[in-house]
């Protein structure tokens, strides 16, 4: 990410949000510390999402667990036509930002090797 880009995290949940909440405060507060003090970042939940996504240089994006499978898909061919019309999109999975910027995976990974 470069000074200046624009980053939309996008949780899908409704449920109020705590005070160590993972879109909201946790992977701000991991990009900061990272040295990307000066990003735009905007934050959306539940079913808000914006209807032009173009102007993002980033979307971070939970699990979806809370949306339907149809909103699951129309927001990534969202960003799949805007990625190819623009070429400089790029949507990720809030677990797998966390995990790649911090090398801490999450527990339950080694429950399911098992």
């Amino acid at each position: 990410m470069k000074p200046g880009s624009k980053v939309l995290i996008s949780e899908g949940c409704t449920h109020r949000r705590q005070c160590d909440d993972i879109g909201t405060v946790k992977i701000p507060n991991l990009l900061k510390k990272q040295g990307h003090t000066d990003l735009q970042l905007e934050f959306t939940s539940g079913g808000a999402f914006p209807k032009d996504v173009s102007q993002y240089d980033l979307i971070i994006h939970c699990g979806a667990c809370m949306l339907t499978r149809r909103e699951v898909l129309r927001r990534i061919e969202m960003c799949r036509c805007t990625r190819y019309a623009n070429c400089k999109l790029q949507c990720t999975h809030s677990g797998s930002t966390w995990y790649t910027r911090t090398g801490n995976k999450p527990h339950f990974i080694d429950e399911i090797k098992g």
